[in-house]
């Protein structure tokens, strides 16, 4: 027999031939769930452990907003909360209408108003 009649044998054979001949108990078993394997559950675990920590990550903590202004009527109400005092002007520009506040205890500011707009 020539090497190319016994490539050609070799190439022939179908895999039923195989499977017929080969004894029941050293063939693996095909299942409909060939494609689930280790290796596929490790990486849906995976997948599904940084879903649950990004998850945690992404969460925004709760957090108030703080507003630092206190609104006060007077310079005296504003240098008791700040512990100094200011000697402004009582009017500026025909306007003696002022709104003072308090800004985290610290800073005092004052603005002259006309028709509620800041002109100063």
């Amino acid at each position: 027999m020539k090497s190319t009649d016994i490539i050609k044998a070799f190439n022939d054979i179908q895999d039923d031939f195989i499977e017929e001949a080969a004894p029941k108990n050293l063939l693996p078993k095909k299942t409909s769930f060939a494609w689930f394997n280790m290796k596929t559950l490790a990486g849906a675990f995976a997948v599904i452990l940084i879903a649950i920590f990004m998850g945690n990550i992404t969460r925004k903590p709760d957090v108030a907003v703080v507003n630092p202004y206190v609104s006060c009527s007077s310079f005296a109400e504003a240098s008791e909360i700040t512990g100094y005092t200011l000697s402004v002007p009582d009017t500026f520009m025909e306007s003696d209408m002022m709104e003072i506040s308090v800004i985290s205890g610290t800073m005092t500011e004052g603005k002259y108003l006309e028709n509620e707009k800041t002109i100063l």
